[in-house]
């Protein structure tokens, strides 16, 4: 369970990818710097060999890190192979606009090499979004990564000041990148999603899905948007559609519950309870801070009368929507 929590998920992630990166990028590095001599050409060409192993690693740990949760070769694969081959170009893309701010402005420490990490950082958010095929997934991943490769960028340098010793500072220094790519582009793109979908009981509790497109598929293929292994649920069971500032709920092939009570199409509320096969979900509208209380299929639904003109459910005795204003 502790897995499928995605921002301590994203930091091991990235940690471990830093780790890795490091791992293989080292050989290189001393093979590509051994010499005391060389020139511009030189220099960016170690670099970029130097940084394509990083970019590689970061990406692909980082990319099949859901899929490994949910226990999907498919879904893992799919993510490594986007990370590894975007992740690949923003290590070298990243690692040169780094060496050229820091050579352009003399004894810039810290900055220089914040800046071009935050181009790499965006690149490996990028491909999160891509992995969904959501352009608003990969606006919010790529603005995640951007800020955690600027932060870890500005921490590398911090970092060979206080250690002195390149292998054991270029260890640490890829560790803590890789840590803050991953948890930004967590952090910012819970934050930003326009809704959320936490699994209360199933294979999957724990997991928080974010809601990032206009129309999500719910089932067992792991093709799907929103993969679901449990037992009832079919291969393409319900659809979710952004409607009316909120998402819409309509079963396809299977049977769906909200709040104990069978559906055909109901707009979800902050704190409504889902149920598809065996799984429930709870529904977290964006900017909610505590989902209320879903009324009990035992208890009687409160009684409203619906606008004409938007639909809005108003109280009975209502003269006016809340919502429209329009005259009931």
């Amino acid at each position: 369970m502790i897995f499928q929590n995605k921002i301590l998920r994203s930091l091991l992630a990235g940690a471990l990818g830093g780790f890795l990166g490091w791992l293989f990028a080292e050989p290189v590095y001393w093979l590509a710097f051994g010499s005391f001599f060389m020139g511009i050409a030189q220099l960016y060409f170690g670099l970029a060999l130097w940084a394509l192993p990083i970019g590689m690693m970061l990406g692909v740990v980082l990319g099949a890190a859901e899929g490994l949760a949910l226990r999907s070769i498919a879904i893992a694969l799919r993510g490594a192979l986007i990370g590894l081959l975007i992740g690949a170009v923003g290590g070298v893309i990243g690692v040169v606009i780094a060496q050229t701010v820091y050579g352009m402005i003399a004894g810039c420490l810290f900055f220089g090499r914040g800046i071009g990490w935050s181009i790499f950082g965006l690149c490996i958010g990028l491909s999160e979004g891509v992995r969904r095929f959501s352009l608003i997934g990969a606006r919010n991943a790529a603005l995640g990564g951007w800020l955690g490769g600027f932060i870890g960028g500005v921490m590398f340098d911090f970092v060979g000041l206080i250690i002195r010793w390149d292998v054991a500072s270029r260890f640490i220094a890829l560790v803590i990148l890789g840590a803050c790519i991953g948890i930004l582009i967590a952090l910012v793109e819970t934050v930003l999603a326009h809704g959320a979908l936490r699994v209360l009981a199933g294979r999957q509790e724990g997991r928080e899905i974010l809601l990032d497109k206009s129309r999500l598929v719910i089932g067992r293929d792991e093709r799907n948007d929103i993969y679901l292994s449990d037992r009832g649920i079919e291969t393409r069971h319900a659809e979710l559609r952004a409607e009316r500032g909120t998402f819409a709920i309509v079963p396809a092939s299977g049977a769906v519950s909200v709040n104990g009570n069978p559906i055909t199409h109901h707009l979800l509320q902050p704190g409504d309870v889902i149920e598809l096969g065996a799984a429930r979900l709870r529904y977290r509208a964006r900017g909610e801070t505590s989902p209320r209380t879903p009324p009990r299929a035992d208890q009687p639904a409160p009684v409203t009368r619906a606008c004409s003109r938007c639909a809005h459910p108003n109280r009975v005795e209502a003269r006016f929507c809340a919502r429209c204003g329009q005259r009931m």
